[in-house]
């Protein structure tokens, strides 16, 4: 397609959203308006750029030279997989953490409470018990 003020070849905006790279944004000059556009294979999950770019890196380094998206999902499948474990582990730890906090505190608190000590209006009757004061059964 031709451009009519310069005879040359159009150019057409297309712009990605990293929030979301599962879709592409055409924008018709002539409409003023960007239309959503699915990626070809609709078997891909919705996931951000830095995802994307994450997987790929990784996939890379396990050794894979063509990256097809089959193990794209498979490698996105994982990577939320691990940061599921992951945040189970870590609130787990948090809970944990804060239960012996809280036993500290209490053992703490026990500690550092003043031992009661009776008022000067309590009286006390003393009852010890004497040796004479045992009856004798013999």
């Amino acid at each position: 397609m031709l451009d009519e003020d310069t005879n040359k070849k159009k150019k057409f905006i297309f712009k990605r959203d990293p929030r979301n790279i599962k879709y592409i944004w055409f924008y018709d000059d002539i409409l003023r308006e960007y239309f959503k556009i699915n990626v070809a294979d609709q078997n891909m999950p919705n996931m951000t750029l830095w995802e994307y770019e994450l997987i790929k890196k990784q996939l890379h380094k396990d050794g894979t030279k063509q990256i097809n998206t089959a193990q794209i999902i498979d490698a996105h499948e994982e990577l939320h997989r691990q940061i599921e474990d992951s945040t189970k582990k870590t609130k787990k730890a948090r809970r944990l953490k804060q239960r012996l906090k809280n036993k500290d505190d209490e053992i703490s608190t026990a500690e550092e409470a003043p031992i009661a000590k009776p008022s000067p209006t309590t009286s006390y009757v003393d009852e010890t018990i004497w040796d004479d004061d045992i009856p004798d059964f013999d």
